[in-house]
C-alpha cells in the first residue's frame, strides 16, 4: 500500500479538511476545458459506478487491471473521468481516461491512459496511487508506492515496473477556487509532474500538465450537424443484411430504437445508465466507447451524426459519434418519447406536456410550448410542422414557429402517420379502439373514419397509403377515403418501416418487403428468436437499415 505521511497545516491558517468523497462530483457530471495558447478544448464527463457497470466499458487496460488487483471488485466503487480533446474542427485529438477507486483512506488511481494519434499510454497501479487521501488539509504532503504495469506496443504487453509518487496539497491561486473550498494537489512521479484543483462537490476544476493550464471554460462552441440523408426505398430491394451475434460480447438493453452513424450504432441503455458506441465496421462487433449522460435513460434518438439522450435528471445530454458530449439543456420534466429532427432542430416532448424546438449545434431552446398532459409516443414532423399526441387525448400541431395551430380530442394515441403532397391528412388511432381517423393537416377538422377491427401497432406512410401493422396482420389504407386496400397476413410481423412505395416488415423468419399493393418483392433470412417476447427496435437512417433484438443486431446496407 502507498504511505500517507503525517501531514501538517500552513502557519496561521485554521484549515479544515476536506474529504475526497466530498470533493467529487455527481454522476454523469461534465466541465469543460481551455488553456491559453491551445486551440484544443477538453471536454470531459464523470461517472461514479460499481462493478456491474464496468463490465462493459471501454476504458482501456480495465480487463487486465482486474487481474492485478487485490481490492475487492464486488464491493468496489469506482470513478472515472474520461475527456476528450477537440479543436476547432470538430475532430478528437486526444483521449485522457482515468479511473480512481474510493478506497478507505481515499481516492487511488487504478488506471491511467493517454491516448493520441502518435502515441499510446496505458498505466496500472497496484496499489492504487493515492491522488487524494479521505482527509486532506491545505500543505498537507504525502507519497504512494506500488507497481505500475505500463502498456508497450512492441512487445503487446504490461510491464511492471515501481512507481512513487509525492504529493502536496496546497491553497489554490486563484482566490475563486479558494474561496469555494478547494484544494490544489500537486504530484511528481517520476519526471513528470501535474496539479490538480479539486472543489467540493465539483471534482477537477483545473489541472496543470505538460501541456499547459487547463481552466474552465465557459461553453461550448456550437457543433457540426450533418444534412439529413433520407432512406431510398425505391432501392430497398438491393438491401445486403449482416448479422450480429452479441452474446458473448456485448449485454444490450435500449431505451429507445439505435441510433445509426458511421461505421455502427448508438445506444442508451436501460440499466447500466451508459450509452454505449458500437463499431460494426470490423468481423465482430466492439464496443468503442461509453458515456454517462448522468441518472438513467429515458430515451434517446441520433440525428445528424448527433446522438441525443434524455435522462432522469431531466437533462438532454448530445454526443458526438466518438462519444464526446457536446453540450447539455435542461428539461422540464423527463422525457420518455424520443425526440425527432426538424431541419436543424431536434423536437422533444416531456411528461409534463411540455414541447420544445431544441438546437442540435448548441442545445439552445428556440422555442417552448405546452399541451396540459404528458406525451409519450414520439411527435412526428411533416410538411413543416409538429403532430403531438398527448395523455389526455389531444392531438395537436404545432407550426415551425412553436405557435399551436389547432388541438383536438382524437384519444390517446397509438401512433399516428401523416400523408405527402398537397392538403395532407393525419391518420390516427386511439389505444384499442380499432378505429382509424384522418383529420386534415390544414385544420384539424374530421375527414374521414373507418373500424379496421386492427389496432395499429406501427402505422407507416408510403406514397398512395398508409400501411397499418400489428403482430398478426398488415394492411395497406387508402389516405384519401380510410378504404382497405390491401391485407397482408401470411405470417406474424414483430416491427416493419417504410417509405415511397415499400414497406420492410420483420417476420417470424424473413425480413419482408411488399410494394405499395401489398405484394411481396423479396425476402432476407435473419436469425433472431423470441420475437414476441422480447422488445424489438428497427430503425432507418441514410443507406441503412438496424434492427434488434436480444443478442442479435443486424445491418442492411444499400450498395
Amino acid at each position: 500500500m502507498g504511505l500517507l505521511v503525517a501531514s501538517t497545516t500552513l502557519p496561521g491558517r485554521a484549515a479544515q479538511p476536506a474529504g475526497s468523497v466530498a470533493m467529487l462530483p455527481a454522476d454523469g457530471y461534465r466541465v469543460l476545458y481551455a488553456a491559453s495558447g491551445q486551440a484544443d478544448l477538453r471536454y470531459a464527463e464523470w461517472s461514479r459506478t460499481g462493478v456491474m457497470d464496468m463490465v462493459q466499458t471501454s476504458l482501456l487496460g480495465f480487463g487486465p487491471w482486474t487481474s492485478k488487483t487485490d481490492i475487492d471488485l464486488a464491493s468496489a466503487q469506482f470513478v472515472r473521468q474520461r475527456t476528450l480533446a477537440a479543436g476547432p474542427d470538430g475532430d478528437t485529438s486526444a483521449l485522457f481516461d482515468d479511473l480512481w477507486t474510493l478506497e478507505p483512506d481515499g481516492l487511488r488511481a487504478a488506471i491511467d491512459v493517454a491516448v493520441t494519434d502518435t502515441a499510446l499510454s496505458v498505466s496500472l497501479l497496484v496499489p492504487g496511487r493515492l491522488d487524494l487521501p479521505a482527509q486532506v488539509t491545505v500543505g498537507d504532503k504525502w507519497t504512494s508506492a506500488g507497481t505500475a504495469f505500463n502498456w508497450d506496443t512492441d512487445t503487446g504487453s504490461f510491464v511492471p515496473s515501481p512507481y512513487q509518487a509525492s504529493f502536496t496539497a496546497a491553497t489554490p491561486a486563484d482566490p475563486a477556487e479558494a474561496a469555494l473550498g478547494c484544494v490544489s494537489v500537486a504530484m511528481r512521479q517520476g519526471t513528470d509532474s501535474m496539479t490538480r484543483t479539486w472543489c467540493p462537490g465539483r471534482g477537477v476544476l483545473s489541472l496543470t500538465d505538460a501541456t499547459g493550464s487547463w481552466t474552465l471554460a465557459d461553453r461550448p462552441p456550437p457543433c457540426p450537424v450533418g444534412e439529413p440523408t433520407p432512406f431510398d426505398w425505391a432501392a430497398a430491394g438491393a438491401l445486403e443484411f449482416t448479422s450480429h451475434d452479441l452474446s458473448k460480447s456485448l449485454t444490450l438493453y435500449p431505451v429507445s430504437p439505435p441510433g445509426l452513424v458511421a461505421h455502427g450504432t448508438v445506444m442508451a441503455q436501460k440499466y447500466t445508465a451508459d450509452v454505449y458506441g458500437i463499431d460494426l465496421s470490423g468481423e465482430a462487433p466492439q464496443l468503442s466507447w461509453n458515456a454517462r449522460p448522468g441518472g438513467t435513460p429515458t430515451a434517446s434518438a441520433t440525428m445528424g451524426g448527433i446522438t441525443l439522450v434524455a435522462n432522469t435528471e431531466r437533462q438532454l445530454v448530445a454526443y458526438n459519434e466518438a462519444g464526446r458530449w457536446l453540450w447539455q439543456t435542461p428539461t422540464t420534466d423527463i422525457v420518455v418519447a424520443p425526440p425527432v429532427r426538424m431541419g436543424d432542430q431536434a423536437i422533444v416532448a416531456g411528461l409534463d406536456g411540455s414541447v420544445a424546438a431544441v438546437d442540435l449545434a448548441t442545445g439552445a431552446i428556440r422555442w417552448t410550448t405546452s399541451l396540459g398532459a404528458a406525451i409519450r409516443i414520439r411527435p412526428v414532423v411533416a410538411d413543416g410542422v409538429v403532430l403531438v399526441s398527448n395523455q389526455s387525448g389531444g392531438l395537436a400541431r404545432i407550426n415551425s414557429d412553436g405557435e399551436v395551430a389547432w388541438v383536438i380530442d382524437a384519444g390517446v394515441a397509438r401512433s399516428l402517420a401523416v400523408s405527402p403532397g398537397p392538403d395532407p391528412v393525419v391518420v390516427f388511432e386511439a389505444n384499442d379502439r380499432v378505429v382509424l381517423y384522418a383529420y386534415s393537416l390544414e385544420d384539424g377538422h374530421e375527414i374521414w373514419r373507418n373500424r379496421v377491427y386492427q389496432n395499429a401497432i406501427d402505422m407507416i406512410g408510403l406514397d398512395t397509403a398508409v400501411v397499418v401493422r400489428d403482430d398478426n396482420t398488415t394492411l395497406g389504407v387508402d389516405w384519401n377515403s380510410g378504404a382497405v386496400l390491401w391485407r397482408y397476413s401470411a405470417e406474424r410481423t414483430a416491427a416493419g418501416t417504410g417509405g415511397g412505395d415499400s414497406v420492410l416488415l420483420v417476420g417470424q423468419d424473413d425480413y419482408l418487403l411488399l410494394d405499395a399493393r401489398g405484394n411481396q418483392l423479396r425476402a432476407w433470412p435473419h436469425h433472431f428468436t423470441s420475437l414476441f417476447i422480447s422488445s424489438f427496435y428497427l430503425a432507418v437512417d441514410g443507406d441503412q437499415v438496424v434492427a434488434y433484438s436480444g443478442d442479435i443486431l443486424d445491418v442492411g446496407v444499400l450498395p
